[in-house]
């Protein structure tokens, strides 16, 4: 199995929202957040919740880092 990279995006807007598109083999979603306006609440795929790992502060900013997944994020 592979991994690949889909994107980066850089989206000011509050709620943040991104577009990706899965390949029908898709066996998880990973979703990394590092952002000023705090760390999300919920993050969402096609109406299925993401279940967040970890999160991190970035030392010299003070940032939020988060990692969220999802596995079989077929919709």
């Amino acid at each position: 199995m592979a991994i690949a990279f889909d994107q980066i995006t850089s989206d000011t807007a509050t709620p943040t929202s991104l577009s990706v598109t899965l390949g029908a083999s898709a066996t998880v979603l990973v979703v990394f957040y590092a952002g000023t306006g705090g760390d999300p609440a919920t993050a969402s795929y096609g109406g299925n919740a993401l279940t967040k790992q970890v999160t991190a502060t970035v030392p010299v900013a003070g940032d939020p880092v988060s990692c969220w997944t999802l596995l079989n994020p077929q919709i």
